[in-house]
């Protein structure tokens, strides 16, 4: 039998684990999910157990302040499964662990380290600071800078998941995700997070997936259930995010291949960076007095029309040939519904 101090010891992860999926769940997850999730800590081959161990777990959190509620939409017949989440309005901190002048101790290292821009912990250290002031623990309304509070506008509107993917990344804990891919296949993957970026008002996170052993780029709003991360890793030294930006040419399930395209000898190296967002290879070709960026492309149409869009510039494709015959072709759809006008 396992000792009395190795049952707590699972209680105890157990409850940070149910904790921890419950915050950052995109939706409120069924008594299925729940109970059969071996990586939460149930999942045993007795069902009735672990019913018991997750009603004693949500009555232990109860006691602690953290309250899990069945949700049942109205008209959602009795038969249904239930779904369960943390009760975000009635969920509190018991009276009297953090005092007034904790609070203000508190609010000012918070603001101090908000003071110092990039920080990984700035979202959810935002977050603690404004429900601080609104629920009148301290008597600090202001910001390290004297201006508004730091967690004021977007902060309120934080996604838990992204946070998750945040605490995951500042700590160097690999995240255990469950991810619907653009085919719709849901697969649990572990992912070791290297970076993050935004693009077009989407978030994505670069890192090493365990399924497939390769450094990937997902979205956040892909993510449909985030486990609490375990496993440290460190970022490989060659590791630069620019190598992970997307393209209008990357959004194709075409195979990648390399492409070339130049800049006049005039183009300042920065703007040339520019407009091929740090991606492939920029070099300068002496011989023939031009820039020449190599990138692999996905979609040679996409391709071409990212060259029109930067033909101002001076941006022409010169391989492979499919790539300029695409360009050939846009050129002259360009003049003939500017000769139809």
């Amino acid at each position: 039998m396992p000792s009395r101090s190795t049952e707590r010891e699972d209680a105890a992860q157990r409850l940070l684990n149910l904790v921890f999926t419950l915050s950052c769940a995109t939706m409120p997850l069924t008594t299925e999910q729940i109970v059969s999730d071996t990586d939460l800590g149930y999942g045993s081959d007795n069902r009735a157990s672990d019913l018991r161990k997750f009603r004693r777990d949500r009555e232990e959190l109860a006691r602690q302040g953290i309250l899990i509620t069945e949700v049942r939409p109205e008209g959602t017949p009795e038969t249904d499964p239930g779904r369960w989440a943390i009760d975000r309005e009635r969920t509190f901190a018991a009276g009297g662990i953090v005092t007034a002048d904790d609070a203000d101790l508190l609010v000012h290292a918070i603001d101090d380290y908000l003071s110092v821009p990039g920080n990984p912990l700035a979202r959810p250290l935002s977050s603690v600071r404004r429900k601080l002031v609104a629920a009148g623990m301290t008597t600090d309304t202001l910001s390290a800078d004297g201006g508004e509070g730091p967690t004021d506008g977007k902060a309120s509107s934080l996604s838990p998941m992204l946070d998750a993917v945040w605490t995951s990344y500042a700590l160097r804990l690999a995240l255990p995700i469950a991810y619907r891919d653009a085919r719709g296949n849901l697969i649990k993957r572990t992912v070791s997070i290297y970076g993050l970026f935004s693009l077009d008002g989407r978030t994505y996170f670069t890192g090493l997936d365990d399924h497939t052993n390769t450094v990937r780029t997902f979205r956040i709003d892909r993510v449909e259930r985030a486990w609490r991360p375990k496993g440290s890793y460190v970022i490989p030294p060659d590791f630069n995010i620019r190598d992970h930006l997307f393209l209008p040419f990357d959004f194709s399930r075409n195979e990648a291949m390399a492409a070339r395209f130049t800049l006049p000898d005039s183009t300042p190296r920065e703007e040339a960076l520019a407009i091929g967002g740090g991606r492939g290879s920029l070099k300068h070709d002496d011989e023939h007095a031009c820039w020449t960026w190599d990138v692999e492309v996905r979609d040679l149409r996409a391709a071409a029309a990212f060259a029109l869009a930067h033909a101002r510039s001076g941006l022409r494709p010169v391989q492979p040939k499919a790539l300029v015959d695409c360009w050939c072709e846009l050129v002259k759809e360009a003049i003939a519904r500017h000769e139809n006008r």
